[in-house]
């Protein structure tokens, strides 16, 4: 691809920080509380084990960032 195109001009990493969002993990649990160890399990055994509500987490967020930020009517974040 960076044959065709040239080298890449803008590189985005993002992230949901689902490490510090207390209130995934409180979902996670709670959502989760049939499972015995939920409440003992960390934040990272919790992600691991319920990836596909971290998945529609991140998805969520993405498409609110994208929808209010970057694709913003009012005030886009790139103008082309």
């Amino acid at each position: 691809m960076a044959k065709q195109l040239g080298p890449p001009t803008l590189f985005v990493i993002c992230s949901t920080a689902e490490w510090y969002a207390e209130p995934l993990i409180n979902y996670l649990r709670t959502v989760n509380s049939s499972i015995a160890s939920t409440k003992k399990m960390t934040t990272s055994e919790l992600c691991a084990m319920d990836t596909l509500n971290v998945s529609i987490h991140f998805h969520k967020q993405w498409n609110a960032i994208f929808t209010k930020l970057i694709n913003s009517k009012d005030k886009p974040l790139w103008t082309g």
